[in-house]
């Protein structure tokens, strides 16, 4: 059939589909006709995660061609990028040394052959870097454009900064998208703003529903004022319903309203719903209960009980010399994380519970899950995590929870041989009418990705392979897996989604034909937390 003969409409639609950005620039090569449709499709999500790669892409905005086209752009995000430049006109310098004309685009080529310190690349000037590192090739770009630029596409839904320097500019970028809903901050440095009520405002005005802001640092100036604002005064968006943060000392005294460098005057958004913390880690809980109360946990404390409004509270790590008000968090219904937050917590309407900590057998896993049968009996999805693989702690959780909906068990090592798995379903899924979900297989431990992820920092885009023998067990063809799925279908008539390895989940057809193997998308996730690891979190 001859392409030219289909309306343009109908080439629109089918061109929203393609999600891969290579496979839209290909149809923009193939005739003018794509060129001219496939345009709009392939700006709405945008990626600047090479220096070089974003001078090039902001040359072209700079074009005729796109001008009409920012309002096309819906996520934007912005990674391993060492500095941003704040002067006002900056000129291209190269490595021999040649400056461009002020007409010419202006970007700033930082020269040098390591990454110098963040806060020199804020304020050096293009002589000071050419004098330091005068034969070094360019190993960074930064653009005055990049502020103007964000703030310029004005439909821009999510915004994403990862393993940046941001430059004071970024916040006048962040206020000027009206229809931000969806901010990220991660292993990024940010300066901190002077105070001045207008700005305090703006942060409380931000549209922001879904923020992430997990290990970062702030620069401050030693000239400023006391009272000065910090990243931290995003999560005063009034508008806030989803929170991700690290648990450090400096979030511990501002979310308690308890910090001596801060305006005194903010209030945390009052509607959040769903909350992720992220603890530190083992090894760097002081050892003294009282002072792991005063750093940390008593500010928590404070936090969770002046947030009624929290329906799901997410634990990463564990968490030492807790204690939480009865009357804190009434509205809770889900919650995952260590077993020592979550017995603090079954007097809540929880539905949801998900043990994070390695639950041992025998008589440590028994008498959890006696605890929790007994306060929440009626429980509807019960996720826990064991040391190792034993078929006999199905028979205790089949024998306390009738009303699970939803079932994970994850384990470090064996697995389930073939024969548990098909006879599964006659020995335990029949204890459970109402189940539509289950997960049983081994996870992709951190430590695990640590060693195939090398030293690089550019976690993100570094591919990895785990063998799939350590990762589930042994199966034949997808015809063989469906078999036995259909096996369990015949006791759960209300079964849809099955998991047995960390890669794949099989989930039912909506039209009720069969089974369909999906690739999970968690290993971005992983490789996001494992940056923890080789940075750790900042104080």
């Amino acid at each position: 059939m001859d392409h030219q003969a289909l309306p343009s409409e109908l080439w629109i639609h089918i061109l929203d589909f393609v999600e891969a950005p290579g496979d839209l620039a290909r149809l923009i090569l193939a005739c003018r006709r794509f060129r001219t449709l496939a345009h709009r499709p392939l700006y709405r999500a945008i990626q600047w995660l090479e220096p070089f790669h974003t001078a090039a892409n902001l040359q072209e905005w700079m074009s005729a061609s796109l001008t009409d086209m920012t309002d096309v752009p819906r996520t934007l995000i912005v990674s391993h990028h060492n500095g941003f430049a704040e002067d006002d006109i900056v000129h291209q310098h190269h490595a021999t040394g040649h400056h461009l004309a002020e007409e010419e685009p202006q970007f700033l080529f930082q020269v040098f052959p390591q990454p110098p310190p963040n806060h020199t690349l804020l304020h050096a000037s293009v002589e000071d870097l050419h004098e330091r590192a005068p034969g070094a090739h360019p190993f960074c770009v930064s653009s005055v454009l990049m502020g103007p630029r964000i703030s310029s596409f004005t439909h821009l839904n999510q915004l994403t900064f990862f393993d940046t320097t941001l430059p004071e500019s970024v916040y006048r970028a962040i206020f000027n998208l009206p229809n931000l809903r969806h901010l990220c901050i991660e292993y990024c440095t940010l300066p901190s703003l002077a105070y001045t009520d207008e700005v305090l405002v703006a942060f409380t005005n931000l549209p922001i529903v879904h923020l992430s802001l997990r290990c970062f640092s702030f620069m401050f100036n030693r000239q400023q004022p006391m009272d000065f604002l910090t990243p931290y005064f995003l999560c005063t968006a009034a508008s806030i319903q989803t929170l991700k943060i690290d648990w450090t000392r400096k979030a511990a005294s501002f979310f308690s309203y308890s910090d001596a460098l801060g305006a005194a005057n903010y209030v945390l958004a009052q509607n959040v719903k769903d909350v992720e913390i992220r603890l530190p880690h083992e090894h760097l809980w002081p050892k003294q209960d009282n002072i792991a109360r005063r750093l940390y946990t008593d500010a928590l404390a404070i936090f969770l009980s002046n947030s009624p409004t929290i329906e799901s509270l997410s634990f990463t790590h564990k968490l030492h010399a807790f204690h939480l008000p009865t009357t804190a968090l009434p509205n809770l219904t889900s919650f995952s994380g260590p077993m020592n937050a979550a017995v603090l917590l079954l007097d809540r309407p929880l539905r949801r519970l998900d043990i994070t900590d390695v639950l041992r057998y025998h008589q440590p896993f028994i008498t959890c899950m006696e605890v929790i049968s007994t306060r929440q009996p009626e429980l509807q999805s019960l996720g826990f995590l064991l040391p190792a693989w034993e078929d006999e702690v199905l028979y205790v959780v089949s024998s306390k929870f009738a009303y699970l909906r939803e079932l994970a068990v994850t384990y470090i090592v064996n697995n389930p041989s073939e024969q548990t798995l098909l006879s599964m379903c006659h020995h335990f899924l029949h204890k459970f009418p109402l189940l539509d979900t289950v997960r049983v297989f081994k996870p992709v431990l951190l430590r695990e990705i640590n060693q195939h992820i090398g030293q690089t920092r550019n976690l993100d885009r570094e591919i990895y392979t785990i063998h799939d023998d350590n990762l589930g067990p042994g199966s034949g063809s997808d015809d063989d897996v469906r078999e036995f799925i259909l096996t369990w279908k015949r006791v759960c008539p209300l079964l849809k989604e099955v998991q047995y390895e960390h890669k794949s989940v099989w989930t039912s057809c909506t039209d009720g034909s069969g089974w369909v193997r999906t690739p999970t998308k968690n290993v971005l996730t992983k490789v996001t937390e494992a940056m923890e690891l080789k940075w750790g979190m900042s104080s």
